[in-house]
């Protein structure tokens, strides 16, 4: 029996040295998610960066990394509604330091409903440098061998 029960975690995980995505500037935009971590209760699936959920009550919680970027914040939408679900924490930095955006939603759903997190940034940022480099949505770890980890989205099916 699974510790948690109706719980999930989805990751932007990629191969060590993999850099995250390209940005685009002041336009929303969905972030890339690609691994399914942990799924025990089979209440979310996975596709092309965008997560199905059947009717119920969720909570889901979200943090993803900006690198070499002024300000970006991060929102949860229903897709399948063309509705923005709620937006997470807007960050900013002066510098070369990663930022995360975090959020949180509390909501409930009477169908199932696609989901995808967006962010906006002012600043574009392209995928060729490397991920040691920066300069994408977040840096390599200095242990050089794990793989890189850009952000989570957390979901706890309540009921």
């Amino acid at each position: 029996t699974p510790l948690l029960t109706n719980y999930a975690v989805l990751e932007d995980r990629k191969t060590h040295g993999t850099v995250g995505q390209a940005l685009t500037a002041s336009a929303w935009g969905e972030r890339e998610i690609t691994t399914e971590y942990v799924d025990d209760s089979n209440i979310v699936s996975l596709s092309n960066n965008r997560f199905t959920l059947d009717a119920g009550t969720y909570l889901v919680k979200w943090d993803f990394s900006f690198y070499k970027v002024k300000k970006a914040i991060t929102r949860l939408k229903n897709v399948t509604d063309s509705a923005i679900v709620r937006s997470g924490r807007c960050v900013y930095q002066n510098g070369y330091a990663i930022v995360e955006s975090t959020g949180i939603a509390k909501f409930t759903i009477t169908a199932q409903k696609v989901f995808a997190i967006e962010y906006f940034t002012e600043e574009a940022t392209s995928n060729t440098s490397t991920a040691q480099e920066g300069g994408i949505v977040g840096t390599e770890h200095a242990d050089q061998t794990e793989d890189e980890l850009y952000g989570q989205v957390e979901i706890f099916k309540m009921g």
